[in-house]
């Protein structure tokens, strides 16, 4: 759900590049099986998480030093 949740964030907040990229992706995820869009979504959410949290803890220090 997060990583199908981020891609429409993407989407909306991205400029035209980006969104080839996002629509190539989404386009591999339609010919993978169920079982594969699962995991790449949850790869993609993973991902997002995790990149969330890196710019915050940068930004923190940066605000901090």
């Amino acid at each position: 759900v997060i990583g199908f949740r981020s891609f429409k964030q993407l989407l909306g907040s991205k400029g035209t590049r980006s969104r080839r990229w996002i629509t190539l992706l989404v386009i591999v995820m339609l010919l993978l099986a169920t079982s594969g869009m699962l995991y790449l979504g949850g790869f993609f959410g993973a991902y997002v998480r995790i990149m969330q949290a890196v710019r915050r803890a940068i930004k923190k220090k940066m605000g901090q030093g």
